[in-house]
């Protein structure tokens, strides 16, 4: 038995010494600086990370890699009775989290698509993307400096681009947005589905997506993953194992690219490769121990992930199926509900199971309908994902055919809808205060 699964009671240990505040994990990307960060006054840096919306719909928050700030100096007292102030320019690294505006984001185009704003760098006014690459300055005024990312909120009236590349990724994103903007709330769906962008997304259906349990569908994981890695493989499964297997892989890691990274997506990443590693030396290891593997080596390469709530509730999710989906499927199985059913009625509820401690403990609201919900929607979103890939070549060949290729992804968009607001009907658990 411990040599059977003895990767997967290493991991475990792990998980207990860094989640029981034992072990504190390294921060490759904290921020280090000569001057604390209340003293910052203006920060010069690359965006590393593509925006996204805070619940209130006002600023977005990216990650920035900081090279340059400017920081008060402090005087002495002679200086301070005679009112005198001084700056200092000083050097950084590490990154930091910007609370940026939304009308820096989404100025003077609907649907946020790019941002036209007035900077005095080297283009002048300039239209860009606020996404991985631009390198801009911008007065800043610190909200956390507790963190290893200390947050600042970015001041109006105060952001120079500096430079700015249209990389081959942005002008695909864009090209994207373009075609969906022309599909409405459909359009809204596919592109948080495609690129995790819901800034489009209609408030009142994310809002039924998560009081109806069913928030990770929303969120991009290994169920986006497959669904790209399995048309992929199914293209080439002619050409052999093999190549079938590189190519679902490649395509994965495409779709990573594009999407941009996130600890969901490089743990399903992680898992299919070690999977496929097994494959091709002829072995198939219980996937507790293929989980556990991804574990492991997700903390050696990106230790800043583990401890946010997406990377959590993702390994959460899976081990629950790993070790209590069969269980469940085989005590349904025995009052005859028919075996397709009873395989994902007993995945969700050992999913639903697994992240309800979770989620009690930082939201204080647990949704049981989500068991039920995700037997119905999950697939519809599959289908959806399928269809508006197909409807999204069709407009990106015959671009005169976008608004007739968006009608039946309208279509499918508001059945989803309907039957997630449907669910959003029934009561949630409440943590009491």
């Amino acid at each position: 038995m411990v040599e059977r699964y003895g990767i997967t009671f290493a991991a475990v240990c792990c998980a207990c010494l860094i989640y029981g505040g034992i072990y504190e994990l390294p921060h490759p990307s904290r921020f280090h600086a000569p001057v604390p960060p209340e003293r910052i006054m203006e920060v010069t840096g690359t965006v590393v990370s593509n925006p996204i919306q805070s619940a209130s719909g006002s600023t977005y928050r990216v990650y920035f890699s900081v090279s340059e700030l400017c920081a008060a100096v402090p005087l002495t007292a002679a200086q301070n009775a005679a009112g005198a102030s001084a700056q200092g320019v000083f050097s950084g690294g590490g990154q930091v989290q910007l609370q940026i505006p939304a009308q820096i984001v989404e100025a003077n185009l609907p649907d946020g698509l790019y941002s036209r704003y007035s900077a005095a760098g080297e283009a002048g006014v300039q239209d860009f993307l606020i996404e991985a690459g631009t390198k801009l300055s911008a007065g800043v005024s610190v909200m956390d400096a507790d963190s290893a990312r200390p947050i600042f909120y970015v001041q109006p009236d105060t952001v120079t681009v500096l430079s700015y590349q249209p990389t081959l990724r942005n002008r695909c994103r864009l090209a994207l947005r373009q075609i969906l903007a022309a599909w409405g709330d459909a359009g809204a769906l596919a592109l948080a589905l495609f690129s995790a962008s819901t800034d489009t997304l209609n408030d009142s259906v994310q809002d039924a997506f998560r009081t109806a349990g069913l928030a990770h569908v929303l969120a991009l994981s290994g169920m986006h993953l497959s669904l790209f890695a399995g048309i992929t493989r199914a293209a080439a499964k002619h050409a052999g194992r093999c190549i079938s297997a590189a190519a679902g892989i490649a395509a994965a890691a495409a779709f990573i690219w594009f999407a941009g990274n996130s600890p969901s997506l490089f743990r399903s990443l992680l898992c299919m490769i070690i999977m496929t590693v097994y494959s091709w030396a002829g072995r198939e290891p219980p996937f507790i121990n293929v989980l556990s593997a991804a574990f492991l080596l997700q903390t050696i390469i990106a230790p800043q992930d583990m401890m946010q709530l997406s990377c959590i509730l993702s390994y959460a999710s899976l081990a629950g199926i790993a070790v209590c989906g069969q269980a469940v499927r085989n005590l349904l199985l025995r009052v005859r509900i028919p075996y397709s059913a009873a395989e994902q009625l007993g995945s969700s509820a050992s999913a639903q199971t697994a992240t309800a401690p979770v989620t009690l403990a930082v939201f204080g609201t647990a949704a049981p309908i989500g068991v039920a919900a995700s037997i119905i929607v999950s697939p519809l979103t599959d289908l959806f994902m399928g269809l508006s890939l197909c409807c999204i070549a069709v407009s990106a060949c015959v671009p005169a055919l976008i608004p007739y290729a968006g009608i039946p992804v309208r279509c499918l968009y508001l059945l989803i809808a309907r039957i997630v607001e449907w669910f959003a009907l029934f009561p949630v658990v409440l943590l009491p205060q």
